[in-house]
């Protein structure tokens, strides 16, 4: 599209020469030869601030409420379009110009934000408040950002959306785990070690209770590639408190095994508890028990075959020993 600036070759044409441009709603305004730009009051034009203005510049605009006429301005210049209600008075400046000693737009407000690790962290916990009715969801971070009045683009701060979202809500319960169970240290004093492995799964597991309904959405948010180490650190982690609190300070390769074993038997229960609709989760519970028993015989077993392993191994080793110190016959 060619844009018409210089009307003088138009002026022998006509006495005025008009160039009509639409805008938004249809509505019409006039530029003359001249070149002075008269807006009419019924124009509505969406206001949007030249990437130049400063605070006080679009403060200016912003606060321009009187009802006025019809303005003018010279052409070319930088010109503002302004509806009826919203244009400022005769004779105000509408250019806009920057310079090198004004500050760029925004430094002064963002001067005065918070950090954006305050505002992720509140933004997280406004959301996990509608995670009950939608879910673990981008809806359930802006309804958070909502009830924060801040606008949804907020939620940009989560590279990661909802399964950031997972992950907080996964590191307060292991939080609240870890001072549960140190206030049930001397409790522990007089219980075997399974009887503080079942305490503490089912500790955890309980955590869940308030968002169940939705649990099964988070999982699957976990188990995605992207989202997957994390998750796996985190279990290991519990897991590992788990078993410190129960008073495991095992250095050997059982480090690893116990976790493990323990990893599974948490997961398993995770899974089952998801579809339990029993009373009080008492069939999760009685679940939790039968695998801790499975648990307990698998390793009575383990321990019974390597203590059979070493007696064979050593009647093998005394036979061979006499076989090789006979001497042949001379």
């Amino acid at each position: 599209m060619r844009i018409i600036t210089n009307f003088q070759p138009y002026v022998g044409l006509a006495q005025r020469r008009l160039l009509y441009v639409a805008d938004s709603t249809s509505a019409w305004r006039a530029i003359p030869r001249d070149g002075v730009v008269p807006v009419l009051p019924c124009a509505r034009v969406s206001p949007s601030y030249p990437v130049t203005a400063n605070r006080e510049q679009r403060d200016l605009i912003s606060s321009q409420t009187r009802p006025s006429a019809r303005f003018a301005a010279p052409w070319p210049t930088q010109q503002r379009v302004f509806s009826g209600d919203t244009a400022p008075e005769a004779g105000a400046d509408t250019s806009f110009s920057s310079s090198p000693s004004e500050d760029p737009p925004g430094i002064q407000e963002d001067a005065e934000n918070p950090n954006p690790e305050e505002h992720r962290a509140q933004l997280l916990e406004s959301a996990m408040k509608h995670v009950g009715t939608l879910g673990w969801s981008a809806e359930a971070l802006r309804a958070g950002a909502k009830d924060m009045g801040m606008s949804p683009s907020i939620i940009g701060i989560l590279p990661r959306g909802e399964a950031e979202l997972v992950e907080h809500f996964q590191e307060q319960c292991d939080s609240r785990l870890v001072a549960e169970l140190a206030e049930r240290s001397v409790e522990f004093e007089d219980m075997g070690v399974t009887a503080r492995i079942r305490t503490a799964v089912r500790l955890r597991l309980e955590l869940l209770h308030p968002v169940i309904s939705t649990w099964p959405e988070a999982l699957n948010i976990q188990s995605l590639p992207s989202n997957a180490p994390t998750a796996l650190r985190q279990r290991a982690m519990m897991v590992d408190e788990m078993w410190y609190a129960a008073g495991d300070r095992s250095v050997d390769t059982s480090w690893y095994t116990k976790r493990a074993i323990l990893g599974g038997v948490y997961t398993s229960t995770e899974l089952f508890m998801i579809t339990d609709c029993s009373a009080g989760f008492e069939d999760t519970w009685a679940f939790l028990d039968r695998r801790l028993e499975d648990v307990h015989t698998m390793g009575k077993n383990v321990r019974e075959g390597s203590s059979r392993a070493s007696e064979m191994v050593a009647s093998g080793l005394t036979a061979l020993s006499g076989i090789l110190g006979r001497r042949p016959p001379s």
